[in-house]
């Protein structure tokens, strides 16, 4: 404890002779004791400070510019963080309130698996009709994609999803190969009258909020939209 306490001792003293030493040098000049103290911390020669010291009429060395070099380089690190803690933060949200499987999210797109039930032929006799509901991989990519409000599958019932317009690509995950050619040909055809062209709807789990979802997508198209104008 007594080392380190005459250790500052020194230094102080060595700070303060050495600001009168260059004092002595700078008597007409525009630099004050705490100036060339504050030099001497930043660790100025004393050949430096006379120098500096000796230019009249110069502007008061700016004291604060560490601190606002640090702060602002504070803010920005702080601001990444807030974006990193906010998209994990829409990952995990998102993964467990679409009501689908696989859920991934990038800048770019949203990746999702749902199934897609389809049938096979038109026989008066509806149970008489094979059903499968493969599942169906939703690729929505949100540069230029619109977020509509949200419905339900069956007008006042069934599962709410949020209606989007846009660039969305699509995947049959099963390929029907234990059926005979013509039954395939029904599936595949069920599929295709099945799969809008121009957006999809993204079904919500009830426990989770609409509103928020969409508020997360919207963000999401916001910042595709200004990475293709940069």
């Amino acid at each position: 404890m007594d080392t380190n306490h005459n250790r500052l001792f020194a230094c102080l003293s060595f700070l303060a002779l050495g600001s009168l030493l260059i004092l002595s040098h700078a008597a007409l000049a525009e630099c004050t004791r705490s100036d060339v103290q504050y030099f001497l911390s930043k660790g100025f020669s004393q050949e430096q400070i006379v120098a500096l010291c000796s230019q009249a009429k110069q502007p008061a060395p700016n004291k604060n510019s560490d601190y606002q070099a640090y702060s602002e380089e504070l803010e920005a690190r702080l601001r990444i963080e807030r974006r990193l803690q906010q998209e994990e933060d829409d990952i995990l949200l998102l993964k467990v309130a679409i009501a689908g499987e696989s859920v991934k999210l990038t800048d770019d797109w949203l990746d999702y698996q749902k199934p897609l039930c389809l049938t096979a032929g038109n026989r008066y006799d509806v149970e008489a009709r094979l059903k499968v509901c493969p599942n169906v991989r939703y690729r929505i990519y949100f540069k230029g994609l619109e977020v509509k409000g949200y419905n339900r599958k069956y007008l006042a019932f069934g599962a709410r999803e949020i209606e989007v317009v846009g660039k969305v690509k699509r995947k049959l995950m099963h390929d029907f190969k234990e059926y005979n050619q013509e039954t395939r040909r029904l599936l595949f055809a069920s599929y295709k009258t099945l799969s809008r062209k121009d957006g999809t709807s993204i079904p919500v789990r009830k426990d989770y909020s609409v509103a928020q979802i969409q508020e997360i997508l919207r963000r999401y198209v916001a910042r595709a939209n200004q990475a293709s104008v940069d």
